[in-house]
């Protein structure tokens, strides 16, 4: 599949082993979507959209700096 076939998601999440079972979840699920990006903060989720081109963002709504919702 080319990089342009696929979703490119990016996962917010502050915990470290649940963010990496996310991300083999998601990425092993479908070949449509791929974690492209991840944050462990709202500053760092909020870095991310800047320089890439996310179309899916999953995050988990208490997350340090900013919740989720924010």
């Amino acid at each position: 599949m080319k990089e342009k076939d696929f979703y490119k998601v990016l996962l917010v999440e502050d915990e470290h082993f649940l963010r990496q079972s996310i991300v083999r979840t998601i990425d092993s699920l479908d070949d449509a979507f791929k974690v492209t990006a991840q944050a462990s903060n709202g500053n760092e989720a909020l870095a991310q959209l800047e320089k890439d081109d996310i179309q899916i963002v999953i995050t988990d709504i208490q997350i340090p700096v900013m919740n989720g919702l924010q």
